[in-house]
């Protein structure tokens, strides 16, 4: 039996993150929300694991 895995180009969790991160950067642009608050609203568990995706951590 094939898994979601097998369908699509990239894993469940990059997608998962993948759509967190478009909600977030909405947010950024749209919003006067800090980026924790952002970043703890889109699911991340902390403000290091979103700048590690969003490759803004320095």
């Amino acid at each position: 039996m094939k898994t979601l895995n097998d369908y699509m180009a990239i894993s469940y969790r990059m997608k998962i993150d993948q759509f967190r991160l478009e909600k977030a950067f909405l947010e950024l642009k749209n919003t006067d929300k800090t980026v924790l608050e952002i970043s703890q609203e889109a699911g991340f568990d902390n403000l290091s694991n979103f700048k590690i995706l969003t490759d803004c951590g320095g």
